[in-house]
């Protein structure tokens, strides 16, 4: 006999249900509803125990059944265990594929192929029938393609899984059918509650349960009265399918409405109106709408404090536990965690009912990566991922300081097999070996298991050799139990519920993996990669740490019974209800064509509409003391947003409510006095508002004594008054941090000062705090820099000969042949090659690449180099030209009233012209450029302090230059191989051009430039028949190149005297689009923001 009862959601169904149940009963529920319905049965049934009921799921009934009958005896592979079989499939059979060919490795795709062989079997399709189905189709229409490509990946599966394994479709089809054997299901009566919709499969299930049980009743949500008979038209559908098939298998049936005598009457007014013109067409607005409030949001954030504020006001105010209310929200992904924290705040622990990912857990990360390196080689990445599981032998200290090394020595590969034998010069020998040691723990960890599997062949005799080590040599589930307790006392519940699960989860799909393809040779990569596939397709539910807590959950997920409130949050357009597409190997549009033509493959979204719909119905409907729902007007990006249907719908039923505002736009203080933590944070705002010229609300005057009286004010201060001004060191602490040396005076370089110029707490950190900084072990900017300069520097020592002089005619400055030249550059390279940071030029083939671009680079650089002193009139050169105290130059004393600053340094390259006077040239190899506003000012310093040393008291200047070198970038369209050549040469000679400024005198112009028409290709200056004249301004009056220097002598006495003083403040100087903050390595530590207040930049 079959009973179908149905009931509008004002009435009691849980009462009906527990009132109907007579004698031995199974209530069949969804799978995550069997708690709740258990707790429903002591509630109604007031009883301490269970006798003749049992709450099952339809799957768990299934495993009874088979237990009973003694079916179920083929090995079981689940949705993880298809996934692992798909993967392998496509991997096979990508060359006969069409449109799906290389997609075998994505795993996106390779889940929805999953889930429509799913659907489809659930739907009793197999690949014949879409065989016949792409056969009716146009052999060009897309849509033949693709059941074309299904149905060669479905034959295969069916294939390799016919007659040895089972799959959770097809145990559906073993159990249904076993069911008119069971004694069981014979003795008791069958109830069936809380299901909206029903798959083909659980459908065939129901089938066999009316044949066989003396009963079958069955409660669903509808109405056959009223104008809201749409949103129960998925109800009347199933009701009218389940009526037919009792009509088929010659069971009597009766179809009947839940007895008034169940009409819920202790609801609010406003929720019991909602109930009746949710859905009604036409709606009626409803007088009364006591219970329900709407809310209309700023952002997320003031959303989610608005319910947090909600929650305890229900708590406090009114009673209720946390048991007692239920939390909706369909975006769990981005809105469910900012709701979690915000929560937090408010002192509310909430709990996110929605599965999560063991792909991430630390026993996944352990095991895929130690696949990864038995199947790829020892890959840096893959080995950190596996020390930082914490499931290794290593401290976390020693993984620490091996990941340094490593990553500045780039270790990778068979390099992590070899001993450490780099860094001895920075480390120190005892602390190489420690390194060294930590290495020969990773290796003898993973080696032996590595070898081992790489020797076995199939898949089984992989496993075993995984399962081997994992348990007696790993030691991995008694790692795992401590794992555990300490997320428990760590608080960390979830992680904890997760790291319990996922050893069991883990080994379910190794079993899987050996009943599907255990006789298989496999690669050790290929067996990793199908592994991967199936834990990503693995999920697992958490329980409720607490009966009494609160819950998030989404419209369909939620099952919930008594509830005296319910909180919607994120009642946003395409949120809710929630978008029915879901991504598929099918379009709506493809579905729709196939259902409009009687071939029902697979759920069309139509149906997900309706279940949605009923849901949100059912949702809203529950509760009966308070409906809250909100919308948020924009998102986390400040993007507008739109209400839901849903919302406005609300809004039109109930006309006389008004929508109110989120608790932080109303401005009412009251409403954000809730908990201490969050409190905190709004009366920090308020007494900031009041400071810039605001009133100060009393409530926020209470709430300030009572922080004082706790003595918790000091955060706040910190918080209110930051201004991100630090004060300036004491004269005992600028002593104790920046003098290194026991002498009266302060030293700095001209590259310190300008660095202190340019922002002063950088200076601070770099030459006071004095952080060091991690250098990688490759080549860079830097490090080509070094080679560049130190090739000029060896390069120009030996063009220069003791007693012979720069412009003579023996020197070799004047003789020395191009060929020579490269010779020795090339020379000079390779022996910096190996002897640079412990032979970084020679250590691969990339570096050796670059040194020969290097070497090239440098050969063309240094022919220009000389080329420039052959044209000039250069008596002599010194080359990294110290000066300082004992050095042949004497520092640059400047003289401060809290002491004298010694500028000492070194100079690449000082030349004395014909006619004594000085030329200073600084090699760089980034891209700076000379100004003289910037010089002015103190951001850039170095050349003028260089040439102050150099002059001394007895010589004059001439001019002072950057010699930039770079690789030249030119383009090789529309240019022969011979204008190229030439394009490239002209282009280096630009780029070698010195920048700078001289002395706008004629007899230094040709000392310097020497004789040119037109452009000089050694200086900015043009020569043209009224003279020599600089567009770019190279050229200064002699009176006014002294002015210059004497205003730079100014701003060094200014920034030595700041520096003495302790002066360290946040304030970076700014020239166009450079700053001090353009390539600072600090900008995470001052936090310079130019919203605060005395926090800006130097603007030059």
């Amino acid at each position: 006999m079959l009973h179908i009862f149905y009931g509008r959601e004002n009435k009691n169904k849980d009462q009906f249900l527990f009132d109907s149940i007579k004698g031995r009963t199974l209530l069949l529920v969804p799978d995550q509803f069997t708690l709740q319905a258990e707790r429903d049965a002591f509630f109604y049934l007031g009883t301490k125990g269970l006798m003749d009921l049992e709450v099952v799921s339809i799957s768990r009934l299934g495993m009874k059944v088979l237990a009973e009958t003694g079916g179920g005896r083929c090995p079981m592979i689940d949705k993880y265990g298809r996934h692992m079989l798909l993967t392998k499939i496509l991997r096979e059979k990508k060359e006969a594929l069409g449109i799906y060919r290389g997609q075998e490795k994505k795993q996106s795709f390779i889940e929805m192929m999953n889930n429509f062989i799913s659907e489809l079997k659930q739907y009793g399709v197999d690949p014949d029938a879409l065989d016949r189905i792409a056969q009716e189709l146009s052999e060009s229409a897309f849509l033949r393609k693709k059941l074309q490509d299904v149905s060669i990946i479905f034959r295969s599966y069916e294939k390799q899984i016919q007659g040895k394994y089972l799959d959770t479709e097809d145990y559906v089809d073993q159990y249904a059918e076993k069911i008119t054997q069971s004694q069981m299901v014979k003795n008791s009566r069958i109830w069936i509650y809380g299901f909206d919709s029903f798959t083909p499969k659980n459908t065939e299930v129901i089938r066999q349960l009316m044949k066989t049980a003396p009963q079958v009743h069955l409660i669903m949500t509808g109405s056959t009265e009223g104008r809201d008979q749409d949103v129960f038209s998925l109800t009347q559908n199933w009701i009218r399918r389940f009526t037919e098939i009792a009509e088929e298998e010659g069971v009597a049936w009766e179809v009947g409405e839940i007895p008034d005598a169940y009409i819920i009457k202790n609801k609010k007014k406003g929720i019991l109106g909602i109930e009746q013109e949710l859905y009604a067409l036409p709606a009626e607005p409803i007088a009364n709408t006591e219970g329900i409030t709407l809310v209309k949001a700023a952002n997320y954030y003031s959303e989610a404090e608005s319910a947090a504020e909600k929650v305890l006001s229900l708590v406090r105010d009114q009673g209720m536990a946390y048991r007692d209310l239920i939390l909706i929200c369909n975006d769990m992904e981005v809105r469910g965690t900012i709701i979690k924290r915000v929560f937090s705040q408010y002192g509310l622990e909430l709990f996110l009912d929605k599965k999560q990912n063991i792909l991430h857990s630390p026993f996944s990360v352990f095991l895929l990566s130690l696949l990864e390196l038995s199947g790829r080689g020892y890959g840096t990445e893959s080995i950190f991922r596996f020390l930082k599981t914490g499931l290794t032998d290593l401290s976390w200290e020693e993984v620490e300081e091996l990941e340094n090394y490593a990553r500045k020595y780039r270790i990778r590969g068979n390099r992590w097999t070899a001993p450490f034998s780099k860094g001895e010069e920075e480390y120190g020998l005892e602390a190489l070996q420690n390194l060294e040691s930590g290495r020969q723990k990773v290796v003898s960890f993973v080696e032996p298991f590595r070898t081992e599997f790489q020797k076995a062949g199939t898949v089984k005799e992989r496993v075993a050799v995984l399962y081997r080590y994992l348990t007696d040599v790993y030691q991995i589930p008694a790692k795992l139990e401590v794992m555990i307790r300490e997320q428990e006392e760590e608080g960390l519940l979830n992680a904890a519920g997760e790291t319990a699960q996922v050893w069991g989860l883990v080994m379910d799909v190794l079993d899987q993996f050996v009943e599907i393809v255990g006789d298989e040779t496999i690669l050790a990569e290929s067996f990793g990669d199908i592994l991967r596939s199936g834990l990503e397709s693995i999920e697992v539910g958490l329980l409720p740490p607490s009966a009494d807590g609160l819950i998030l959950g989404t419209m369909q997920r939620t099952r919930s019974s008594r509830v005296r409130g319910m909180l919607i949050l994120g009642a946003n357009e395409g949120v809710l209800p929630a978008s029915a597409g879901m991504d598929s190997i099918l379009s709506e549009d493809e579905k729709r064509f196939l259902f409009e033509r009687e071939i029902e493959i697979c759920k069309v979204d139509e149906i997900r509409v309706q279940e949605e719909k009923l849901a949100i119905y059912k949702n809203l409907s529950k509760p009966s003391e308070c409906l809250w729902m909100s919308y948020s007007v924009s998102d986390s990006e400040g993007k507008e947003l739109k209400p839901s249907p849903v919302f406005r719908k609300l809004q039109e039923i109930c006309a006389e409510l008004e929508c109110r505002q989120d608790i932080v736009s109303s401005g009412d203080a009251w409403e954000l006095l809730q908990a201490e933590d969050s409190t905190m944070e709004h009366l920090t705002a308020a007494l900031r508002e009041s400071m810039d010229g605001g009133a100060l609300d009393p409530v926020w005057k209470e709430a300030l004594s009572w922080y004082q009286g706790k003595g918790k004010l000091t955060q706040l201060r910190e918080g209110l008054f930051f201004t991100n001004k630090q004060e300036a060191l004491s004269r005992e602490l600028v002593e104790a941090i920046y003098k290194r040396e026991m002498t009266k005076e302060l030293s700095v370089s001209p590259s310190r000062l300008e660095r202190y110029s340019r922002c002063p707490f950088s200076h601070f950190i770099d030459y006071g705090l004095r952080p060091e900084e991690q250098r990688v072990f490759e080549i860079g900017g830097r490090e080509l820099g070094d080679l560049y300069h130190t090739c000029l520097m060896e390069l120009s020592a030996w063009l220069t000969q003791e007693g012979v002089s720069v412009d003579a005619p023996e020197s070799r400055w004047q003789t020395v042949s191009r060929q020579e030249c490269e010779e020795k550059v090339r020379e000079i390279l390779e022996r910096q090659a190996g002897e640079y940071r412990e032979g970084l030029f020679s250590s691969g083939k990339e570096e050796s690449y670059r040194t020969r671009r290097a070497a090239a680079i440098c050969s063309e650089i240094s022919w220009i180099l000389i080329e420039h002193v052959r044209q000039g009139k250069v008596k002599s050169i010194s080359f990294e030209q110290e000066f300082g105290r004992g050095k042949a130059l004497e520092p640059v004393t400047v003289k401060t009233g809290q002491g004298d600053v010694l500028i000492e340094g070194k100079i690449d390259r000082v030349d004395v012209l014909r006619d004594g006077r000085v030329k200073i040239i600084d090699y760089k190899t980034g891209a700076e450029k000379f100004d003289l506003n910037e010089v002015r000012k103190g951001f850039r310093l170095q050349l003028m302090l260089y040439l102050q040393a150099a002059q001394g008291v007895d010589r004059q200047p001439a001019g002072v230059f950057y010699f930039l070198i770079r690789e030249p970038s030119v383009s090789a369209e529309s240019f022969s191989p011979e204008e190229l050549e030439d394009k490239v040469e002209q282009a280096v000679k630009r780029g070698c051009k010195m920048d700078g400024v001289m002395v706008d005198d004629p007899q230094v112009i040709e000392e310097i430039a020497g004789d040119f028409t037109g452009f000089s290709d050694i200086i900015a200056v043009r020569r043209t028949q009224k003279g020599v004249s600089a567009p770019g301004g190279a050229l200064m009056e002699e009176e006014t190149f002294h002015e210059l220097q004497k205003t730079v002598e100014e701003k060094v006495k200014e920034l030595c005297e700041g520096l003495l003083s302790g002066e360290i403040v946040i304030r970076p100087k700014r020239s166009g689009t450079n700053s001090a903050c353009t390539w600072c390595k600090y900008k995470g530590i001052c936090q310079f923001d130019p919203v605060f207040e005395d926090c800006g930049y130097e603007i030059i």
